[in-house]
């Protein structure tokens, strides 16, 4: 069964994907060393979902990722969440 060239396809398909999400998180700017620690736990402990979960949440570094990550990302570069950040406290 898995020996069918289609399957053995796909799987490749998905490590590579994989991959890319699991250095993209590692090398991810936008993130603490904390954040950065938990997105690669998230990918790796739950591969297919956490593959979605990183590319509908996690911050980006010019954000442009769709999702909730996306306005965290906007107000990092324009400066606004440092500024509401130290006003909270």
């Amino acid at each position: 069964m898995l020996s069918s060239p289609f399957i053995i396809f796909l799987i490749v398909v998905y490590l590579i994907i994989w991959t890319n999400t699991l250095v993209s998180a590692i090398r991810n700017p936008a993130l603490t060393e904390i954040g950065r620690f938990m997105w690669v736990f998230i990918i790796t402990m739950t591969p297919i979902i956490g593959l979605f979960l990183y590319w509908f949440l996690a911050p980006s570094n010019g954000g442009v990722r769709v999702g909730l990550g996306e306005s965290v990302a906007k107000a990092q570069m324009t400066g606004i969440y440092e500024k509401t950040k130290w006003e909270n406290r």
